[in-house]
């Protein structure tokens, strides 16, 4: 994933990180006109992530490539003045009960659901429908079309938050189709 970085103090918890060779969470903001958010600005749940790279921006921005390691919740969330400190813990996908068959089941219907969306979005790259046609990984799958289509950021928290891998792939099963449908309503407008 590759963010812009703006803020001050997002810019400085990124060089601490990145000089002390740390993992950083990342937690999604709910509404991002709030300048100065705080805990309460913040969903629960976001993501560890391994900074691979950092871009310095003329406005003292960053642009940084990071790799998500796992889903995480925070504990305590802290200003100190410079950044924010979180404490977190880990948040472990539930094991899956259902038989293979079904889990296999549900990555077809997913794959021609997307399949299906990607035939009226016709902007997307190739490398995007490579990874999913390749991916056999229930959970992983998911998480990537959840994060590689153009919906609300709030329908993407809430599969982010979903640790039972086979509700997540029924609601993103309804967000791909949410968002097929918006993209042949845009595509009739257009």
């Amino acid at each position: 994933l590759t963010l812009d970085v703006g803020r001050k103090k997002s810019v400085r918890a990124l060089s601490y990180a990145m000089d002390k060779n740390m993992p950083i969470y990342l937690v999604t903001q709910k509404d991002i006109a709030v300048e100065d958010p705080d805990v309460s600005h913040l969903y629960e749940m976001g993501c560890l992530c391994r900074v691979r790279q950092v871009l310095k921006m003329p406005d003292g921005g960053a642009k940084v490539l990071v790799k998500g390691v796992y889903r995480a919740r925070h504990l305590t969330f802290n200003d100190n003045g410079s950044h924010f400190v979180a404490t977190i813990e880990k948040c472990e996908d539930k094991l899956v009960r259902n038989r293979e068959v079904y889990v296999e089941s549900l990555i077809r219907r997913i794959r021609a659901e997307f399949d299906r969306y990607a035939n009226v979005a016709h902007n997307l790259p190739n490398d995007i429908i490579l990874n999913i046609a390749s991916n056999d990984n229930l959970g992983s799958l998911c998480d990537f079309i959840a994060f590689n289509i153009p919906a609300p950021f709030d329908d993407k928290q809430y599969v982010l938050e979903q640790l039972n891998i086979i509700t997540r792939a029924k609601i993103l099963l309804e967000l791909i189709s949410k968002e097929r449908e918006v993209t042949e309503i845009d595509n009739r407008i257009g």
